[in-house]
């Protein structure tokens, strides 16, 4: 599945900025991508449920 295609089906507007790939806010402003809106930090949290087997 490709995302684009999603938003195309749905009718969704975007654009598209395509930049090398960044790490921290630091490397982000060095960019200077100059794109509207808000910035925002997006976390991925990954919880792995524990099992004990005896």
């Amino acid at each position: 599945m490709n995302i684009y295609n999603v938003l195309d089906e749905l009718s969704i507007d975007y654009k598209k900025h395509e930049h090398p790939a960044v790490f921290n806010c630091e490397q982000v402003h060095l960019l200077d991508l100059n794109i509207d809106g808000v910035a925002k930090k997006i976390y991925s949290l990954r919880i792995e449920k524990v099992v004990d087997t005896f």
